[in-house]
């Protein structure tokens, strides 16, 4: 390791380009790490056989930010060494610098390409050719793993990129690849990712599933402290009600962590690395900015949460999320519960700096030493922030553990918020409801509140609304599905325009454009189309009323709401002692129920 000191004006002078330099490239500063003063500890230098990079997220493994120069072809390392200098101090032409997870990706996708291209006898870039490229979309597509199962289109999308890095990084090496490997074509097109919406195959939770996920989470925050006060006194352990040894408490506590992760992802829709920089400051002057989280109050007295962390995704840096109250409870435990790994860390760094002052290892550690998600490493046995990889691992044995067949990962969680939240105003939640009540609220005013929010999450919720609506009007206007209600005869009615119809080429693309023209919200057991505040129901008092509504439309996703309705009514009917007027509205209600239920379809006998 490379343990000289430099200057930023030093790391500043350095050539933007490796190609055409006098002289030994080998001392070559790669990466450093600052240190308090503001000088650099050189971290890797041109001449290393792998380059550790610096920086980026807290929750990457150490392997994932190490790059090995012998797994690239001899006959191009020379060339790759000086790429990857380009790219890590420039990036590429119009999307700015890496972060190190991108460098070490690309670097990955280059490796695959090139050995390809040595299998073939081509052993220079410059020998390369839009043939070869071509030919090599054409493997990435027609490739198949061990299990049968091919290469996604945005794995393929991602490879393919790679060579057009190559291309241009190529310019500012001894041997610059002569043309474009597509010239009439991109990887986008190539890789058939200009025809599917890759962010749309991240999975969302089922809700039975995470409303048990977040139950059994739940039930292990609340016995936390108990759990916590049992690991602070491990020699009192059966005194304090624990017979089942220290193996099983060490699982218990493990368990706790997973279980704050599951509440915090679920009801902040926080990435995995947002949530692996949460941190707190015991020491901090103020004891405001001592804990992650912190509380304001509206004019009405209404107390809103908020949780502190960064983000790395589009250069947000510090940024905020609203949070319901046991999130709170969640980050109350996990302070707790980090406490010894962090003191752990804090000694990891006093003894480095007695050993060596400039050890890079001591501007890492000082990276995770006040995290709260923290765990003892395998390979190194170093405390460090959870990896992005052990959640996703942690997270399916945990489902596994508490009866769910389904397969976590930490992405999944952003995406489930994003729907939820989206669907919360349509009255489909049930165990979840209380947790993305906020989210019913204006959306332009939540964010008003906070100038430090996450937009991206905005912005997912309203695509995931805008989805949902989408798909309930395109429901509508299937020829097959039966409607009931008192705005059915007008949906009736457009959908069998076939004038109108004729416009468009498909019944998604006419749901999408009049999807904004309507207004849609959940009553449970109806699909109300109401635009004002105005409602003949009486606020869903007396429900049966929205039956022949004329901003009423009942579809079968609500038939067997109107089946309970009912099947009530049919009971009701044979108590005696509630008077003419209440079996007068039995009457009513049997007679509408039975009108609905026979709209759509139902034998009712």
């Amino acid at each position: 390791m490379n343990m000289a000191v430099v200057s930023v004006g030093e790391l500043l002078n350095r050539p933007s380009s490796a190609a055409r330099q006098e002289g030994n490239l080998d001392h070559l500063v790669i990466t450093a790490s600052k240190q308090k003063d503001g000088t650099y500890v050189v971290v890797s230098r041109y001449g290393d056989d792998r380059w550790q990079l610096v920086g980026g997220a807290t929750n990457a493994i150490a392997s994932s930010k190490t790059v090995k120069f012998d797994r690239v072809p001899a006959c191009f390392r020379a060339d790759t060494k000086a790429m990857l200098y380009r790219y890590i101090l420039k990036g590429r032409e119009g999307l700015g610098k890496p972060s190190t997870l991108t460098v070490q990706q690309t670097f990955n996708s280059v490796v695959i390409f090139l050995t390809w291209l040595a299998r073939r006898s081509v052993t220079t870039l410059s020998d390369i050719t839009p043939l070869h490229c071509i030919n090599y979309a054409q493997d990435c597509k027609a490739y198949r793993k061990s299990n049968g199962e091919g290469l996604s289109v945005g794995m393929v999308k991602h490879r393919l990129i790679a060579v057009e890095a190559v291309h241009e990084l190529s310019q500012f090496t001894q041997s610059p690849m002569p043309h474009h490997p597509w010239p009439e074509s991109s990887s986008w097109i190539l890789s058939g990712s200009h025809k599917e919406n890759i962010e749309g195959k991240t999975p969302v939770i089922p809700e039975d599933a995470l409303a048990h996920l977040f139950k059994c989470s739940w039930e292990i925050i609340e016995r936390g402290q108990f759990l916590l006060a049992l690991r602070d006194n491990k020699d009192k352990l059966k005194a304090m009600g624990w017979h089942e040894g220290r193996r099983k408490l060490n699982e218990a506590l493990t368990d706790l962590r997973t279980a704050c992760y599951i509440v915090l992802a679920t009801t902040s829709g926080c990435r995995n690395h947002e949530l692996a920089y949460l941190k707190n400051d015991p020491s901090h002057p103020d004891p405001a900015q001592r804990h992650p989280w912190y509380s304001t109050e509206d004019d009405e007295g209404v107390r809103y949460w908020w949780m502190r962390s960064r983000s790395d995704k589009t250069g947000a840096g510090n940024t905020e999320w609203m949070i319901p109250e046991p999130a709170v409870e969640a980050l109350k435990i996990m302070e707790q519960w980090a406490a010894p790994y962090q003191a752990i860390i804090e000694e990891e760094i006093q003894q480095r700096k007695q050993d060596n002052p400039h050890d890079p290892e001591v501007i890492e550690a000082r990276r995770h030493c006040n995290a709260l998600f923290l765990g003892t490493t395998k390979h190194t046995g170093l405390t460090r922030t959870v990896s992005n990889l052990t959640w996703n691992q942690t997270l399916t044995k945990f489902a596994k553990k508490i009866g769910l067949d389904i397969k976590l990962n930490s992405h999944m969680f952003r995406k489930t918020f994003a729907t939820y939240a989206a669907k919360s105003p349509y009255g489909d939640l049930v165990y979840l409801r209380d947790h993305f009540k906020h989210w019913t609220l204006d959306m332009t005013a939540l964010y008003a509140m906070n100038e430090h929010q996450d937009v991206d999450l905005y912005d997912e919720v309203l695509s995931a609304k805008e989805g949902i609506k989408i798909g309930i009007v395109e429901h509508w206007l299937d020829e097959e599905t039966l409607l009931a209600g008192g705005a059915a005869e007008k949906i009736k009615h457009y959908r069998a325009s076939t004038p109108e119809l004729k416009v468009f080429e498909a019944r998604k693309q006419m749901a999408e454009a009049i999807s904004d023209q309507v207004h849609i919200r959940g009553a449970g057991h109806v699909w109300c189309i109401n635009d004002t505040a105005g409602c003949k129901g009486n606020g869903f008092v007396d429900r049966t009323r929205c039956a022949d509504c004329d901003n009423s439309v009942i579809d079968d996703t609500k038939q067997a709401v109107w089946q309970g309705i009912y099947e009530q009514q049919l009971e009701l009917i044979h108590i005696d002692d509630i008077g003419q007027g209440a079996k007068d509205r039995v009457q009513r209600d049997l007679a509408r129920a039975k009108t609905v239920l026979n709209e759509l379809g139902a034998d009712i006998e």
